[in-house]
């Protein structure tokens, strides 16, 4: 479950610098012939570039050709496979599931999420969404309304800053409690 997390932001990190959302981003400027941390940077930003599932095959080559993990033997492939190959891939299916821009609305009738050129059409019931989650500088990376069930999870970053999460979170709540409490039911929510 630890790697899963992992995963998760490394996947955020790359999605945020693709998307020009990152912080350092505005700060090191990526230059091959320039300081380490801009190498890394430019690094970083052509790894981002390639395509999908490419990208951990070039980190397991990287590691075990180019780095000679192979004159460790065995563990050297093992080490060069988990931190190259399946954790790339960890990564990589992770941003197979990236949403693009979307609009998380409230009403009575819970929540909706929309976006992806309307590809995505989310809703959740009041009642459910007393689970929704939400973080303020969520993993360092900014604040996020996480909101799905148990077939997919969708992590929204509010852009133009406010009070967002605090109002989200304020809602569910009072939705589910009118909900729960009898003063609206879901067939009012509905109707």
């Amino acid at each position: 479950d630890k790697h899963n997390g992992y995963a998760t932001r490394e996947m955020a990190d790359m999605l945020m610098m693709e998307y020009g959302m990152d912080a350092a981003g505005q700060e090191v400027v990526p230059k091959f012939f320039g300081t380490e941390e801009q190498r890394k940077r430019w690094l970083k930003v052509k790894y981002i570039k390639a395509p999908l599932f490419l990208r951990p095959f070039i980190n397991f080559t990287i590691r075990y050709v180019l780095k000679a993990g192979f004159l460790d033997g065995k563990e050297g492939f093992v080490f060069a496979f988990i931190q190259g190959w399946w954790f790339g891939m960890m990564v990589d299916v992770k941003c197979i599931y990236r949403v693009g821009e979307g609009v998380l609305h409230h009403d009575r009738e819970g929540f909706r999420l929309t976006g992806c050129e309307g590809k995505l059409d989310y809703a959740q019931k009041p009642t459910a969404s007393y689970g929704l989650y939400s973080d303020y500088f969520w993993y360092e990376l900014g604040d996020m309304i996480c909101i799905g069930d148990q077939r997919a999870l969708y992590y929204c970053f509010p852009k133009g800053g406010g009070d967002v999460v605090a109002k989200t979170r304020l809602a569910a709540e009072e939705l589910y409690k009118l909900v729960r409490s009898g003063s609206l039911t879901e067939a009012d929510a509905v109707t």
